[in-house]
């Protein structure tokens, strides 16, 4: 877990405010990657342990995609944030990732992201507990 630093600013994200940034995010995933969702390349959905887990579960159903548990060749990898990057480096240049957001300065950079964020935003999801 990122610690907050006291220069960042907290955006709370509401649950209704996920949803409408869910239904962008699918239309932007989809028109990215239409020819690889209508061959089938892409076969499933992955969501990083925590953050990306309710991602993954919208995602699924949105895309009629399965959920994998352990990400497998051919899937989509999804979280909330791609924040220092570190999470998701291993899964850059060989699968395709989703974030709603993206820090400035993360070392991997999504295919598709809802956001740019920068250093001094906080962003906490309706899942989590308010730091």
């Amino acid at each position: 877990m990122v610690e907050k630093r006291p220069e960042q600013k907290k955006k709370q994200i509401t649950y209704s405010e996920y949803e409408k940034i869910i239904e962008v995010l699918i239309k932007k995933t989809k028109k990215v990657f239409e020819k690889e969702l209508n061959s089938k390349k892409i076969n499933g959905v992955y969501g990083l342990p925590r953050g990306g887990l309710p991602i993954a579960v919208q995602f699924s159903h949105h895309l009629e995609l399965p959920l994998f548990i352990t990400p497998k060749e051919g899937c989509l990898i999804v979280d909330d944030i791609s924040d220092s990057g570190k999470a998701l480096k291993e899964f850059s240049g060989k699968y395709p990732i989703v974030t709603i957001f993206c820090k400035e300065k993360s070392i991997t950079i999504p295919n598709v992201y809802y956001k740019l964020v920068t250093e001094k935003d906080w962003i906490v999801f309706p899942w989590e507990k308010e730091w």
